[in-house]
């Protein structure tokens, strides 16, 4: 029985993203429910920044962490701005512009290779629409890893931007390429 993963009658452990897709699913569709105004966008950005990491498995493991579906729904409902366009960081007029979108955070900073990983250094600010921005002279060229700090307490890779790698602390730095 524990070969095949069978927990009793009619119930066998299972895991992955076969089993993880229609999860995620259900949660998305009850996001959906809680806040029709949620754009396809706005439910990703959610569901990632609401996602919990599991501490006892490698980053690489885990993605973005288990689905936390009670804080999922919650922040889908609180969602005032649901179609607030947030891209990952992007290059204009020689500067480099970064977005992030929480309706409910106090405080927004980056912090980063380009600022010696100082989120004082860069601070982000609020508009009417809920989208935190902040831009920088460009860097030089090259590989830049980042993390958005939220409210001064919690570290987030940006769910915006797919590309990034595991951190030393069991989570992912999100990386950007000037080149």
């Amino acid at each position: 029985m524990r070969a095949e993963k069978i927990v009793a009658a009619h119930y066998q452990h299972v895991d992955g993203t076969s089993f993880a897709a229609p999860v995620v699913a259900s949660v998305a569709a009850l996001m959906l429910e809680a806040n029709p105004a949620l754009t396809p966008e706005a439910v990703r950005r959610i569901l990632l920044q609401t996602a919990r990491p599991v501490a006892e498995l490698p980053a690489i493991r885990q993605g973005y962490g288990v689905v936390d579906p009670a804080a999922a729904i919650a922040a889908a409902r609180a969602e005032a701005h649901a179609s607030a366009p947030v891209t990952g960081p992007r290059l204009a007029a020689g500067r480099l512009v970064f977005e992030f979108h929480d309706d409910d955070a106090r405080g927004i900073a980056v912090a980063g290779d380009f600022n010696q990983w100082q989120p004082d250094r860069l601070p982000l600010h609020r508009d009417s629409t809920g989208l935190w921005s902040a831009s920088i002279e460009a860097p030089p060229p090259g590989i830049y890893r980042y993390k958005f700090l939220i409210d001064g307490t919690r570290w987030l890779a940006d769910p915006s931007h797919a590309r990034r790698e595991p951190d030393p602390y069991g989570g992912f730095d999100s990386l950007f390429v000037l080149g």
